[in-house]
């Protein structure tokens, strides 16, 4: 239910640019078409649109035009989240890394903002930045302690690229997580790919972590 959620503080924001006003778009949820997992329950046609191959750990969804190359120790399930359509897991370090496609209903208000997403960004970033910070802070129900976006790209798909760290607490154990996130519009779908690490690893060298995002392609 988390990532509806953060797609409904996007569709939040972008009425805020487009009308110069705060408050939400009237029954956003009655934008989104049902997720992957809601169209298996009366279609169980729909499992042949998937290809995972256990060794190579290659994920290939054909419904969604989407693969993912798991690195080949790492556990590969469809997530806990009713969204979530594929996810990493590397268990000895808590590493995880998750694809989700949320459907926007084609003419609705908000398929049609979509649009206007990276536009809307780049003109007021701080705006965007309070927005999906705040109601993360409260979805998550954790501290977040920096928040930091800017543009970047996926396979030559524009993506605003979001980084944020939390406090995990566990028994009686406590660290600082990073989560890394691009989020891009790709018609009919916003997509959110999420990568989170423990914070130490990450810091001492980056780019060992993003390189992850290159293993993911479209298909289409």
């Amino acid at each position: 239910m988390k990532f509806k959620l953060l797609i409904i503080f996007v569709m939040i924001f972008l009425v805020a640019c487009k009308e110069n006003k705060s408050e939400e778009p009237a029954d956003p949820t009655a934008s989104f078409e049902d997720s992957f997992k809601e169209k298996m329950k009366t279609n169980k046609d729909l499992e042949s649109e998937i290809l995972f191959d256990e060794k190579s750990k290659i994920y290939t969804n054909n419904l969604y035009n989407i693969s993912m190359d798991f690195p080949d120790h790492w556990e590969v399930d469809m997530g806990t989240s009713e969204n979530s359509l594929v996810r990493g897991v590397e268990k000895d370090s808590g590493m995880t890394f998750i694809i989700v496609p949320i459907e926007i209903k084609k003419g609705s208000r908000q398929y049609k903002l979509q649009n206007q997403l990276l536009d809307a960004y780049n003109s007021d970033k701080d705006m965007y930045e309070k927005v999906m910070s705040d109601n993360l802070q409260n979805i998550l129900g954790k501290k977040i302690i920096s928040y930091e976006t800017e543009n970047s790209f996926l396979k030559n798909q524009p993506t605003i690229k979001s980084t944020y760290k939390t406090i995990m607490r566990d028994l009686d154990v406590e660290y600082e997580m990073t989560t890394v996130s691009h989020n891009f519009w790709k018609e009919p779908y916003v997509y959110t790919l999420s990568l989170s690490l423990p914070s130490v690893w990450y810091e001492e060298n980056p780019e060992k972590y993003d390189w992850l995002y290159s293993n993911f392609f479209f298909t289409k």
